[in-house]
């Protein structure tokens, strides 16, 4: 079978729950937001009726007495008129952004679930990660039920590293 016929099949298709994209439901208010103790971090309008939520979520390890707090990762929530049209994360890596056993893994695998109401699985965002890191900066997409998951590599902006963005949208 070919590998993206495979992606496609590891995405899974049993539906979790009624997608958050395609409606003017609350991300902030959601289940998802409430496990890992979301904070809005920024509003930014970005042209008429669109707008970027930022959410910072709990950090993977809480802060220890005297330390400085560390930041956790952050979810892009992009609602257009009010309706959420997509769902985001980036950060910047020097290999793999994904592995098992990771926070951040399973993270994004519930937070791509929610927001598509259906599975997208740890193994198949690994994956897809694997195909952006050959893509040469290129978008790489696949299909999530009526939605898009896609993955792009960016070069440049650290040294012996690369920005990795993961964004599902309708």
């Amino acid at each position: 079978m070919k590998p993206v016929a495979l992606l496609l099949l590891s995405l899974g298709s049993a539906a979790s729950a009624a997608p958050l994209l395609g409606t003017t439901g609350s991300f902030f208010e959601s289940s998802f937001c409430r496990q890992y103790r979301c904070s809005l971090s920024s509003r930014e309008p970005l042209g008429a009726g669109v707008v970027d939520f930022r959410y910072t979520l709990a950090p993977e390890h809480p802060t220890r007495p005297g330390a400085i707090p560390e930041a956790g990762p952050t979810l892009s929530v992009i609602r257009v008129n009010n309706v959420v049209t997509s769902v985001g994360f980036e950060s910047g890596a020097q290999d793999g952004l994904l592995y098992p056993g990771s926070y951040l893994t399973p993270l994004l695998s519930r937070a791509m679930t929610f927001a598509a109401g259906t599975t997208v699985s740890e193994a198949a965002l690994r994956r897809l990660e694997e195909r952006c890191g050959q893509a040469d900066g290129a978008e790489v997409k696949a299909a999530v039920s009526r939605f898009t998951l896609s993955c792009v590599n960016s070069y440049g902006e650290y040294t012996n590293a690369r920005r990795v963005a993961f964004r599902l949208y309708r």
